[in-house]
């Protein structure tokens, strides 16, 4: 699994949310995720277009440190509401955009299939691929699609006899994160791959909303990182308690 190194060192009392000192958190700042050695990584969205938005970045430097990534998403469509609706041909080009960050394996659930249904396809996608590192949208996000790929993956996840770690990532709600990782030398082809096939001028804007909160999540690193993807990372048993907590899954 991927090593996790202390970036800002130990925060006062109030410097963390109570949520996460219930889970033996209690006075750690956002750590650095440092992606070595190379691991098997699943990406989970509701459509490729929220996992680039999302994870991008993080895919890119997977990829170039020899790790191997798999995207899994629920369907083609963007559940962006205000990008309205991708033209068949672009979202058959989302597979060239995946390319740019180096990942050329891309799966698409059958949205035709119940909700248990598509429990079972991630279940069979756990055991035949077997990931050690799952990125899942955050339990926060409003989409219904993310919602859905997010609580999906849970529920297969609860079945799957494997070890892994459950990072959760912010698409359009921010999320206060636990876990950073430093995509200064990969932001660009995250952007390359958000826009590649801007089927709405929306897009270039949501691009730009994002790569600045990437920025921001940069703020008080001490590595020179200029831009940074957050996440709540955990076992599956802490990821399911703290939404559990939240309210945010029964």
């Amino acid at each position: 699994m991927m090593e996790m190194r202390s970036l800002y060192g130990v925060l006062d009392l109030g410097g963390r949310p109570d949520s996460w000192r219930l889970f033996g958190i209690e006075g750690s700042a956002p750590i650095m995720l440092d992606l070595h050695p190379p691991v098997k990584a699943l990406v989970v969205s509701a459509s490729p277009f929220e996992g680039m938005l999302g994870c991008g970045g993080t895919i890119k430097r997977l990829m170039d440190k020899g790790s191997q990534v798999k995207v899994v998403a629920f369907g083609m469509e963007p559940f962006i509401a205000s990008l309205g609706t991708m033209p068949s041909s672009i979202g058959r080009a989302m597979e060239a955009s995946l390319g740019v960050l180096g990942c050329q394996d891309l799966e698409v659930l059958d949205q035709d299939r119940t909700e248990g249904e598509q429990v079972l396809q991630v279940l069979d996608i756990l055991c035949h691929y077997g990931p050690k590192e799952i990125f899942i949208p955050s339990f926060f996000e409003r989409t219904a699609g993310s919602q859905r790929a997010a609580m999906a993956t849970m529920r297969a996840v609860e079945m799957y006899p494997g070890r892994l770690m459950i990072n959760s990532y912010e698409v359009t709600t921010p999320i206060d994160p636990n876990s950073l990782v430093n995509i200064t030398e990969s932001v660009g082809h995250k952007l390359e791959s958000i826009t590649k096939n801007a089927w709405t001028e929306d897009i270039w804007a949501v691009a730009e909303k994002i790569v600045g909160l990437n920025a921001y999540r940069s703020l008080g690193a001490t590595d020179g990182s200029r831009f940074c993807e957050a996440f709540v990372r955990g076992s599956p048993e802490i990821i399911e308690g703290m939404a559990r907590k939240a309210g945010l899954i029964p």
